[in-house]
């Protein structure tokens, strides 16, 4: 523990401090005792092991740069609270007005969810959001572990209404049978993009087929939100968000698609030697035809051939077909979050 107060403390000099706000001491007193840390459970559990990854993703994370990082620190009565608040520079580009986050939300464990702690976490809360004002942020969104019940109240006590809830899935490929390659799926080619660009943007984009925190938003415009998730499959063919995309097709045409992500370097660099399928969707109109089962299970094999030890998909809490398709294959839940959004135009 000791390395780890010395090594927070160092930290906290690198990184960006709200300027009417007290800085912390030592950030080691901010998270030591937080039940719900981020990463917490791909740190298997250990809090130090937490927060340590916390502190180097906040190190990371600060800059000197209009709209990087800022960390509100408070000493309270219930315990310490962390939060920070940043501009997310391509969204507001995006969309085309400024959109923000609160990143972390550290709250102390308190034995009863009380008047005192939740005030004292809306104060916080109210002055970072004060600082979000002066970034010209039109929007801010918010996670939370839905079992860390002091943050939920102090979110929706500030105004923020819950946008989705965002469930992680984690399979173990070395207790998984070798998968055969599907038949009808295949690498995307070039010719594939402008046929799966359309079918990102109507899955994702039409809340019919998939609800989600953009496009069940009303300051999100329909176009945008379509254009948004054609992009990110766009870049994923070109390799830039992904290592490989795979294609269902049938009679020369694809109906279905699936990113893939081997580890990234830094989760390399942790020790967290998992795989990740970002983004995958069929076509509506080829809805249960067990097109989707097959993108996953030729997916799985694409990560064996590789030696990938597990993988893992986020998704929506109400796509059931999605959650039993994994589960199905073995995999079984490994985290969820709750995503909340506020519209400061909406505040007194």
């Amino acid at each position: 523990m000791s390395s780890l107060l010395e090594a927070s403390t160092a930290l906290a000099r690198n990184l960006r401090w709200l300027d009417d706000l007290q800085p912390a001491a030592d950030l080691w007193r901010a998270l030591a005792s937080s039940q719900h840390l981020p990463g917490l459970a791909d740190a298997g559990g250990s809090g130090e092991l937490a927060a340590r990854y916390l502190l180097e993703d906040l190190t990371r994370l600060s800059s000197p740069e209009p709209g990087a990082l800022r960390l509100a620190y408070r000493q309270a009565a219930s315990g310490p609270w962390l939060c920070g608040i940043r501009k997310m520079a391509w969204d507001s580009d995006h969309f085309g007005f400024g959109i923000g986050q609160i990143y972390p939300l550290v709250s102390p464990p308190v034995t009863e969810v009380g008047e005192e702690p939740i005030g004292e976490g809306v104060e916080l809360l109210r002055r970072s959001l004060e600082h979000a004002r002066h970034l010209g942020l039109r929007y801010v969104g918010a996670t939370a572990d839905p079992a860390d019940n002091l943050s939920l109240f102090c979110l929706s006590r500030c105004g923020f209404a819950l946008a989705d809830t965002l469930v992680t899935h984690r399979l173990d490929l070395q207790g998984l049978s070798h998968l055969a390659g599907e038949p009808n799926v295949r690498p995307a080619r070039e010719s594939d993009r402008e046929r799966v660009e359309a079918i990102s943007a109507e899955c994702f984009g039409n809340r019919l087929y998939n609800a989600h925190r953009f496009n069940s938003d009303p300051l999100f415009p329909a176009p945008a939100v379509r254009e948004l998730y054609r992009l990110w499959v766009r870049n994923s063919c070109a390799r830039k968000l992904a290592d490989e995309v795979l294609v269902y097709e049938l009679d020369g045409e694809p109906l279905g698609f699936i990113t893939l992500s081997m580890p990234s370097p830094l989760e390399q660099e942790r020790g967290m030697e998992v795989a990740h399928v970002p983004l995958n969707a069929v076509h509506p109109d080829h809805h249960g035809r067990g097109i989707y089962s097959s993108l996953v299970r030729a997916a799985l094999g694409w990560f064996q051939v590789r030696a990938v030890k597990s993988v893992e998909i986020k998704t929506q809490l109400p796509n059931v077909a999605v959650h039993r398709a994994w589960s199905k294959l073995g995999a079984r839940l490994w985290t969820s979050v709750h995503r909340f959004r506020l519209a400061l135009d909406d505040l007194p």
